[in-house]
């Protein structure tokens, strides 16, 4: 990561340069179709997911997504809403009234498409930089990676099995037109490949080896 400080430095949840934790809790239908789609990498895949970034502070926010992703291009359907409406949102599966705009259309959309429920809780922290002259490259670093397929709501607190070893790190790269010569290099000289990961469908193969009956 020193490598990095020179070119990068760290997103605005990096509180004096150190990790900070991400909790999401992932939506699927009762057999699971999202995620078994997803790991068969079709051209097109999308996922819903409420992220927030502190189970103690009453006024952190929630934020309910749909993650899409097209031939290896990413893009997200972002709202923000309170504690309260997120959690709401998870007991009842409803956007709160008066919520409105593009974005909500289309998640108002996917949930009439999909039938879709709280499926896996999946926390973890998270070490984030961004380029100092190009702010579309993003570097992040994930460890302690935990996943729970009970107590589905943020109120119920932490805790979960590990989805990776706790010795493991997760790095994850990403960029808009063309990575630079400079990250490259030290990629290179580091011996550091690019490959598919997913840990939502890393903990779904995990629970399916552990569950045998369960249909990959």
């Amino acid at each position: 990561m020193s490598l990095l400080c020179d070119k990068m430095k760290h997103d605005k949840y990096c509180k004096n340069g150190d990790f900070y934790t991400i909790y999401n809790i992932y939506y699927d239908t009762k057999n699971e179709s999202v995620i078994r789609m997803s790991t068969s990498k079709p051209y097109y895949k999308e996922k819903m997911r409420m992220r927030t970034y502190s189970l103690t502070d009453e006024k952190a926010p929630y934020f309910l997504e749909i993650k899409k992703k097209i031939n290896k291009v990413v893009s997200k359907r972002r709202i923000s809403l309170t504690r309260e409406e997120g959690e709401y949102f998870i007991k009842e599966g409803k956007l709160p009234e008066g919520t409105t705009g593009q974005k909500a259309n289309e998640i108002q959309y996917y949930l009439d498409t999909f039938n879709v429920s709280p499926n896996v809780f999946l926390r973890y922290e998270r070490y984030a930089l961004f380029g100092i002259e190009d702010s579309s490259l993003r570097v992040t670093f994930d460890r302690n990676i935990l996943a729970r397929r009970d107590r589905l709501s943020f109120a119920e607190g932490d805790g979960g099995e590990y989805v990776l070893p706790p010795e493991n790190y997760l790095m994850e790269i990403k960029f808009e037109n063309a990575m630079p010569l400079w990250l490259c290099k030290i990629l290179s000289e580091m011996k550091i490949y690019s490959s598919s990961y997913s840990k939502y469908g890393k903990e779904y193969l995990s629970h399916c080896r552990k569950n045998p009956r369960k249909t990959l």
